[in-house]
């Protein structure tokens, strides 16, 4: 992160869906980019004033400094969507480390902002989890993919997955076949697409034992993410580094993936 910034979030909408966009302020703005994350809902393609995620602030409550920011988001329907972000917070022994977060716009109405368990950082700070992408197949059935830095470098990265299964939020857990592949240490999850509840696709990098970074998939069928694969034909092209930074589903089992 560039020295003297400092960043929020900014929650905008058009028409009767509400989509949040990540905000970044520079130095320049010190009033504005040190002011909680925001939410900001819009009725009929009138921008509405904006508004602190719920339980947001209790979150962040001893961190120095206090940022925040919303990173992805998607929406099922006309004001029923899921966001994703981060929040620096204060550890145990007085460090801190940049936790992850959801929200819900439950018809028209942001709930209050749920930290994504099941990530364990470092009581000493300098850890990370960054959520990277959500898809939501319909209201309450959304898939959040991102990764996490337990501890400062040179922890290795992980990349994890959380379900929103029937309105709850499930704590996130590893994504399986990860281990056989990543040897480097700096797996992420950068898409994921959802056709239909319990039915995704997602795609990330990771590096091999020889630091030569890969690109995989991994899907989730009828509610079970299944193991990781490294993208068919992959290496024949791969001479320096792959990753996968788009996917799209139009159904169970029917997608494309996108990346570099």
């Amino acid at each position: 992160m560039p020295a003297g910034r400092r960043f929020a979030s900014v929650v905008v909408a058009a028409s009767a869906a509400v989509v949040p966009v990540a905000f970044t302020g520079t130095a320049g703005a010190v009033a504005a980019v040190r002011a909680p994350a925001t939410g900001e809902a819009s009725r009929a393609g009138a921008w509405g004033a904006a508004m602190t995620p719920p339980g947001l602030p209790s979150l962040q409550r001893g961190a120095n400094p206090v940022e925040s920011a919303v990173s992805v988001v998607s929406c099922a329907s006309a004001d029923n969507c899921s966001a994703a972000g981060y929040y620096s917070s204060r550890s145990r022994q007085g460090g801190g480390n940049d936790r992850g977060y959801v929200v819900n716009e439950v018809n028209g109405t942001w709930r209050h902002v749920i930290k994504i368990a099941g990530i364990t950082l470092s009581p000493r700070g300098g850890g990370i989890v960054r959520p990277l992408s959500v898809s939501c197949a319909k209201a309450g059935e959304c898939s959040v993919v991102g990764d996490y830095e337990p501890a400062p470098p040179p922890t290795p990265f992980h990349a994890f997955v959380a379900s929103e299964v029937h309105g709850a939020w499930h704590a996130a857990t590893a994504v399986p076949g990860m281990a056989a592949l990543d040897h480097g240490g700096t797996a992420d999850l950068g898409a994921v697409s959802c056709s239909s509840p319990g039915n995704c696709s997602a795609g990330g990098g990771y590096s091999t034992s020889s630091s030569i970074g890969q690109a995989f998939v991994v899907d989730e069928i009828h509610g079970i993410w299944h193991t990781a694969v490294k993208v068919p034909g992959i290496t024949g092209l791969n001479h320096g580094g792959a990753a996968i930074t788009e996917v799209s589903c139009v159904s169970s089992g029917n997608c494309s993936a996108g990346g570099d």
